[in-house]
């Protein structure tokens, strides 16, 4: 219970209403202002939500449990929905004390959203450049009178184009939970979700010589110019998890935890991307770039 400006450790906390009045649609974009964080290590087409805090990568850490990230998954990595968190926490410096073993840096922890005893209900659409249209909605509250069973479920879609040519962009997220009190004492609350990207397009970029970095005898083209391969390019990533958290207080003094969860990551990219121009300045030189990983995760 002690506040952070007298915790003797550097902390940054980014609420769910800092996320929604910015607006972010990634962990990337909830952290730009934060301290010591360094962010699009891989560029705008990034498929990582990749953060580093004072130089060192960050592990990543959903509801206190770590999240793969390892060179030994390569792409099989969870991309965390925004709309499903309650708040990020960025912990700088070493945390060994409250989650073992952890870079010089420091951590990232995604607290998601859970249920609450108090109704709350929200639906939400929105639309923007690019024929973008996107739902959400949030609902939660007690099952019974007693208060004794919470449900909350929380989803999220859309469909968009690119800015290029080709590009199309779906995502599908849906997060159930429930939380079962027996007592004031015990919580017992089950948490689940599972989350669908299926994006044509992928990694295209426009040479700088042929977009007007550079003179080009040829003039430039524009931005929206596609230089990939529609049929082949894209990027897929199908997630699910399940886990639990519980919590029982003996008394004043002494409280159990435990949390458990099972992760399930399915990513294929697949991108014929530019590599640059040839001497002529008309010619693209291109490479294929191919990537089918999964990554099951038990963490507890």
């Amino acid at each position: 219970d002690t506040p952070i400006l007298t915790t003797p450790q550097s902390i940054s906390v980014v609420t769910k209403d800092q996320i929604a009045d910015q607006g972010v649609q990634n962990v990337v974009e909830a952290l730009r202002y934060t301290p010591s964080v360094s962010l699009d290590t891989f560029g705008a087409t990034t498929i990582f939500d990749a953060v580093k805090l004072r130089g060192f990568d960050a592990p990543r850490y959903l509801d206190g449990l770590r999240l793969p990230f390892d060179p030994g998954t390569q792409f099989a990595v969870p991309k965390v929905e925004t709309y499903g968190l309650e708040r990020v926490e960025v912990l700088r410096g070493p945390s060994a004390s409250l989650y073992g073993q952890t870079d010089p840096g420091g951590i990232i922890n995604m607290v998601s959203k859970r249920p609450t005893a108090t109704p709350q209900h929200e639906i939400i659409g929105t639309f923007g450049s690019f024929n973008r249209f996107q739902g959400a909605f949030d609902s939660s509250g007690p099952i019974d009178k007693n208060g004794e069973f919470l449900y909350r479920i929380v989803g999220l879609g859309y469909s968009t184009d690119g800015q290029q040519d080709f590009v199309h962009q779906n995502k599908v997220f849906i997060a159930p939970s429930l939380t079962w009190r027996p007592t004031t004492d015990t919580s017992f609350t089950i948490l689940s979700q599972y989350q669908n990207i299926d994006n044509k397009g992928w990694q295209q970029y426009v040479p700088g010589d042929a977009a007007g970095l550079r003179p080009n005898p040829f003039g430039r083209i524009p931005y929206s110019r596609y230089i990939g391969e529609p049929s082949v390019d894209g990027y897929k990533l199908e997630q699910f998890s399940v886990g639990y958290a519980l919590e029982h207080r003996f008394d004043n003094n002494l409280q159990f935890r435990s949390n458990f969860r099972y992760f399930d990551v399915k990513n294929n990219v697949a991108g014929v991307r530019s590599e640059g121009l040839l001497p002529d300045f008309r010619t693209a030189l291109r490479s294929f770039n191919y990537v089918n990983s999964a990554a099951q995760n038990i963490a507890l």
